[in-house]
């Protein structure tokens, strides 16, 4: 038997937690307060594509837009797997099936509910036209000895593997085998041209902690908070990420973000999106009072 556990998180910003950031904020933090929501978070990245469609572009420079809008059944935190659509995995004890509870508190964006059947319709996809061009899976070669998976009620999932087969707990869990969860009610009966096409156009709608307002391709993504979040595998309670606001602020050139990084304009850097600062311009952070720590091998952290 395989189960999950959940940790509350006291200090939770936003969230997603993959981020490597460069933090250098004179502000010194108070460890062990409530953090209170609120407020609007600006972040440089080098993000050129505007399209959201993890199903479509599973290596976009979004990936960032990615983590915040749309939700996995599970991830990992420093307890190992933990939920997050999903509350427990059970091995039967051939090993052969596993059955996954979903929560019953979480909605799409637009108000409808998730379910099993979208946990259904969403593992299907990446068994069969995961692949078609121009659609791209990450997840079939984690599902290759799945024989079925069903929804046994409205928030119980039953995935059958091939007799003699089994399939890792790590194959449900993003990012080595957890798709990020679309909506069966947008997306269900649609072929592979369909659905990449609707991915170019539509407003995405997602179960994650923030909803995405708008974008424009190489400038810039708004996401306002979800109001009727489930807190996520971080396991926040205040049924709510606590910025309000969150900003994706296109930037390529180190010493425009450098500069901007010291006069608040933003406040944090992905650097795994790609956007970098160089370390000759940790002079301008200096000189605002910002204090740098250098990371041998891994640039300025």
């Amino acid at each position: 038997e395989y189960l999950l556990k959940k940790k509350l998180f006291a200090l939770i910003i936003f969230s997603t937690l993959t981020l490597s950031l460069i933090s250098l904020s004179p502000i010194t933090p108070v460890y062990g307060e409530e953090p209170l929501p609120g407020g609007t978070m600006t972040v440089a990245v080098d993000t050129s594509k505007i399209m959201i469609n993890p199903w479509a572009d599973p290596w976009a420079d979004i990936l960032m837009v990615y983590g915040e809008v749309f939700s996995t059944l599970f991830n990992y935190n420093t307890d190992g797997i933990v939920g997050d659509l999903a509350t427990s995995m059970e091995y039967s004890d051939d090993f052969e099936t596993v059955t996954i509870k979903l929560r019953d508190d979480v909605n799409w964006h637009d108000g409808e509910k998730f379910n099993a059947d979208d946990v259904v319709f969403n593992y299907e996809h990446h068994m069969t036209i995961g692949n078609i061009p121009p659609l791209q899976s990450l997840y079939q070669k984690q599902l290759k000895n799945v024989e079925s998976v069903t929804a046994i009620d409205d928030y119980t999932v039953e995935i059958v593997n091939k007799p003699g087969t089994f399939l890792s707990p790590h194959a449900l869990v993003y990012p080595w085998g957890g798709t990020r969860m679309l909506p069966e009610h947008i997306f269900g009966g649609l072929d592979a041209q369909e659905i990449y096409d609707l991915g170019v156009t539509w407003q995405p709608v997602g179960t994650g902690p923030f909803k995405w307002v708008e974008g424009r391709q190489g400038e810039y993504h708004v996401l306002e908070a979800n109001l009727d979040w489930h807190g996520g595998f971080q396991g926040v309670t205040i049924g709510r990420p606590y910025l309000d606001r969150l900003i994706l602020r296109t930037m390529k050139d180190p010493q425009a973000i450098a500069l901007a990084l010291a006069t608040g304009d933003i406040q944090v850097v992905n650097d795994r999106s790609g956007a970098k600062i160089s370390p000759t311009n940790i002079d301008v952070l200096v000189d605002a009072g910002m204090v740098v720590n250098n990371k041998p091998g891994s640039g300025v952290v």
